[in-house]
């Protein structure tokens, strides 16, 4: 399946083989045909100070399949 802007995804969290960190995509269709894809994490933890933050949309739980409450950072 060829990823597609605004699928989201999870994705295998580098410090643990069971944990996995919700991506959304960003990037044009026609470039996700390559070897690279610009994507966005998810992170669901300090919720209350990311949500504050101009860099950080909030989603919902059950929003394309999210499993809790968290924010997609765009910006550290």
């Amino acid at each position: 399946m060829k990823p597609q802007r605004g699928m989201l995804f999870l994705l295998k969290d580098h410090d643990s083989s069971e944990k996995r960190r919700p991506i959304v995509v960003i990037s044009n269709n026609v470039l996700n045909n390559g070897d690279s894809v610009v994507a966005v994490p998810f992170y669901s933890q300090q919720l209350e100070k990311r949500r504050t933050q101009d860099w950080c949309v909030e989603f919902y739980q059950g929003e394309g399949g999210l499993e809790k409450n968290c924010v997609a950072k765009t910006l550290n």
